[in-house]
């Protein structure tokens, strides 16, 4: 059934060292229920499920779903069991609380696999688990906007979005450093005219030169302002002191960046290098408090396209007239 009613008060209580049984409660239940729409697990998640950490005594669950337009079909479902829904950026999940918006014990977000929320989500927890001086800021913040906004529950959390954002950002580059690390390599801001930045994109333009349609119209042109702070960011990948991969962010429009000059030597394709240097421009592009990032891709390389595909992104129409593209793509990145 839609929510109705009034929205309760916002109240910070001390951690409950219950929550994580009450969790695992309402999972077991969730799994009988529509454990056939599940396909990315159930996760608990918000501050209650961060041990220490001050939280409104409500139990956040996370659900993976293939998409939201199937997972609309367990709805009734979910009200058997008590839960109320509401429109609540239904562009990114289905939104619900139990038993009532004036007495919440638990909220459920329904959310695809493949999203940037959901992937988020689970950072921004992850995260503050292991770093518990983040945590303590975090709790102290929450008391002293609940103190001021307890009445406000939406100005509440306007109000801590901005810590949110920042600390999503963090959590997505310390993951994408942990991928590097993992594959052997490091990546890390590089000065665009630095010397190992130019050997890299050297490599990027002879074989860009090698392409008859690139010969034909010349590409698109950049500057090394653009991807300075406070208008952007260049990346590189480097293995064994040896650039291996780069790529850039520069802002391309207010609340929207443009990533550039995204590289991967040949020879090292295929081991996920690629994805750490989107993934890395990304973090840094909600850094930069970005809402959405575009690109282009001049080529048929299947793997490329494949790539942004993965990562959510969207195929748009030309948005910067480069005559050398073929291809044009759009993410929206998550605004907590």
């Amino acid at each position: 059934m839609p929510v109705e009613g009034a929205d309760e008060p916002v109240l910070i209580v001390p951690y409950d060292p219950a929550w994580p049984g009450r969790f695992d409660q309402e999972r077991a239940a969730l799994a009988r229920t529509i454990g056939e729409w599940i396909t990315g697990g159930i996760h608990h998640v918000g501050s209650t499920s961060v041990p220490g950490l001050e939280s409104k005594p409500v139990i956040d669950i996370l659900v993976g779903v293939r998409d939201l337009h199937g997972s609309r079909a367990c709805f009734d479902r979910l009200f058997d069991l008590g839960y109320v829904y509401a429109p609540y950026r239904r562009e990114e999940m289905h939104w619900f609380c139990k038993p009532d918006p004036s007495r919440r014990t638990h909220h459920l977000h329904l959310v695809p696999v493949d999203s940037a929320r959901f992937r988020e989500e689970l950072a921004f927890r992850d995260y503050l688990r292991r770093n518990r001086d983040v945590a303590e800021e975090y709790g102290a913040l929450k008391c002293q906007l609940a103190e001021r906004l307890s009445g406000d529950r939406e100005a509440y959390t306007v109000a801590k979005a901005e810590f949110i954002r920042a600390t999503v950002a963090r959590a997505l580059n310390e993951l994408v450093y942990d991928r590097g690390q993992r594959a052997g390599i490091s990546i890390s801001e590089a000065t665009f005219d630095s010397h190992a930045v130019q050997a890299i994109l050297t490599e990027w333009n002879e074989e860009l030169e090698a392409n008859p349609e690139f010969s034909r119209h010349g590409g698109s042109t950049v500057a090394a302002s653009d991807f300075a702070s406070p208008h952007g960011v260049f990346v590189l990948a480097v293995e064994d002191e040896e650039p291996i991969g780069c790529g850039g962010l520069r802002r391309l429009a207010p609340g929207t960046g443009e990533v550039k000059r995204l590289y991967v030597r040949r020879t090292e394709r295929g081991r996920g290098i690629g994805r750490a240097l989107l993934e890395s421009l990304e973090g840094h592009a909600e850094a930069l408090g970005l809402r959405q990032v575009r690109l282009d891709t001049g080529g048929d390389e299947g793997v490329a396209l494949a790539l942004f595909r993965s990562a959510n992104y969207q195929p748009i129409s030309d948005y910067n007239g480069n005559p050398y593209a073929r291809y044009w793509f759009e993410k929206q990145l998550l605004t907590p």
